[in-house]
């Protein structure tokens, strides 16, 4: 009997051993996700991943792979990376090993920066189960999808922050050398130097004295930044777009709504971006970084079709924000095109300007 017994103990057990690590694999679960979508070239981006363990049994070993882009710097002590951090090839990795009770779940974090720009992917991962003895383990792969789109550097020439100095102190003193009569704040006595239509003939017949209509400064100047790699090297592309943040960073500060249009290859979760309508914000900005970002630097147009899509959205009191690489015959005709439809002088922005390091603020 107690040989039966035994006998049916180890039957039960084998039978366990088997299915063990097959069920619980089953059961596991990997999850993570990034605090943001849009990061700073080295700026440190905390990933959050969870391993789920849904079985009604533990996992006395279970195991997780995850793998990163090789570009990839992690913002850990030597002592984790020395301990957790795998290399293969052009891929590095993490791996952990973890014990899961029943119906719970371990959580791990990382930290990392990417200092180049670009879009990143995350989330291929491996799972490990093993068996109630540990002789097995099983293994399965699985994708969690996370991508990180790092937008340009700053650009620090001081040529190109001169320059765009130079054009948004003529914007703001044109914004206020106008005044605008459909938008009127007040009302101030008659001084003798206004033209008789800015008298409010309603208003001087109620006071007894004469008075005009005192109007707000004209808020409609308008920006349109260029940005032009029609030509360019994938060196000078990348010039081109720090000089591109730079010039939308200088913009927001100084609250001038500027329009943007490109024949580069900026694509945004919402489609490709050749166009963005006038505007400002946080929101505004972060779209064309997006964009900007996960560029490969391809040229969709030429700068001539580019610069007949500026004429046909042409308005008045407009100023344009050439960045481009360097200007050749070809390019000749479309820039002096550009000149004759801009009320003020072109503020053209080359790539070879771009001599800086990076900046740790546009100014």
């Amino acid at each position: 009997m107690v040989i039966f017994i035994a006998i049916l103990l180890f039957v039960l057990l084998m039978a366990l051993e088997i299915i063990w690590a097959g069920h619980c694999l089953k059961k596991m679960y990997y999850r993570a996700s990034l605090d943001t979508a849009l990061s700073e070239p080295g700026a440190c981006v905390t990933q959050t991943a969870y391993v789920y363990n849904h079985s009604r049994l533990p996992v006395l070993f279970a195991g997780l792979m995850a793998d990163y882009p090789e570009k990839v710097d992690f913002e850990e002590s030597e002592a984790w990376k020395k301990k957790y951090v795998r290399r293969s090839g052009l891929q590095k990795s993490t791996a952990y090993s973890l014990y899961l009770y029943p119906r719970t779940r371990s959580r791990l974090q990382v930290h990392f920066s990417c200092r180049e720009r670009g879009t990143y992917h995350f989330g291929g991962h491996y799972l490990e189960a093993g068996d109630l003895l540990g002789l097995r383990s099983r293994t399965r792969k699985g994708m969690c999808e996370q991508r990180l789109v790092v937008m340009p550097k700053r650009c620090a020439s001081p040529l190109v922050l001169d320059s765009l100095g130079g054009l948004i102190g003529d914007v703001s003193v044109r914004r206020f050398l106008f005044e605008d009569p459909v938008l009127t704040i007040g009302l101030r006595e008659y001084t003798g130097r206004e033209p008789m239509k800015s008298i409010s003939w309603l208003h001087t017949a109620r006071s007894g004295k004469m008075l005009v209509k005192q109007f707000d400064h004209t808020a409609d100047y308008h920006v349109t930044v260029v940005l032009n790699i029609d030509g360019a090297t994938g060196e000078q592309a990348e010039s081109c777009y720090e000089i591109a943040r730079t010039a939308l960073e200088m913009l927001e500060k100084k609250k001038i709504a500027y329009e943007f249009i490109t024949n580069a290859d900026l694509f945004t979760p919402a489609g490709l971006l050749s166009w963005m309508a006038e505007g400002l914000g946080k929101r505004h900005f972060e779209s064309i970084m997006w964009g900007l970002g996960t560029s490969r630097c391809v040229c969709m147009e030429s700068f001539a079709s580019l610069v007949e899509k500026c004429k046909k959205r042409r308005r008045m009191a407009l100023s344009y924000v050439l960045i481009t690489p360097p200007l050749n015959e070809k390019s000749k005709a479309p820039y002096q095109a550009l000149c004759r439809i801009s009320e003020t002088p072109v503020c053209v922005l080359d790539s070879t300007m771009n001599k800086g390091v990076d900046a740790p603020c546009a100014s």
